[in-house]
C-alpha cells in the first residue's frame, strides 16, 4: 500500500495539536507561553483529523465501489473491525493493569 506523506504530514500536526492542548501548564517559562498560545488551537487538531479521517473512508470506499462496483456497509466495516480490534485488544490488555492498581 503506498502511503501519502503529505496526509501522514497533515495527521501528526493534528495528533500533536490535540497532545499539546492536554499538557498541563506548570509555571511561567517560555515554554509554558509557547504551549499557552498552541493550545488555544487544539480544537483545529480535532477539526484537522476529523477532515482527514473523512477524505480517506471516503477513498476506501469509492475504491471498493470501483472494485466491485457497489458498496457493501458491512463488509467495509467487518474489514475496518478486523483492521482495528487486534490493535484495540492488546491496547487493552497492556492498560488492563494499570486501570486495575489505580482503581484499588
Amino acid at each position: 500500500m503506498n502511503r501519502n506523506k503529505q496526509i501522514d504530514f497533515l495527521r501528526f500536526c493534528g495528533v500533536f495539536l490535540v497532545m499539546i492542548n492536554h499538557i498541563i501548564i506548570l509555571g511561567h517559562s517560555g515554554l509554558d507561553r509557547f504551549l499557552g498560545v498552541v493550545q488555544t488551537g487544539g480544537w483545529a487538531g480535532v477539526d484537522l483529523f476529523f477532515v482527514l479521517s473523512g477524505y480517506l473512508v471516503s477513498g476506501l470506499i469509492m475504491k471498493e465501489y470501483k472494485l466491485h462496483g457497489s458498496f457493501n456497509p458491512m463488509r467495509f466495516l467487518i474489514r475496518r473491525g478486523f483492521k482495528i480490534l487486534p490493535v484495540f485488544g492488546y491496547r487493552i490488555y497492556l492498560l488492563y493493569p494499570l486501570y486495575q492498581r489505580t482503581a484499588a
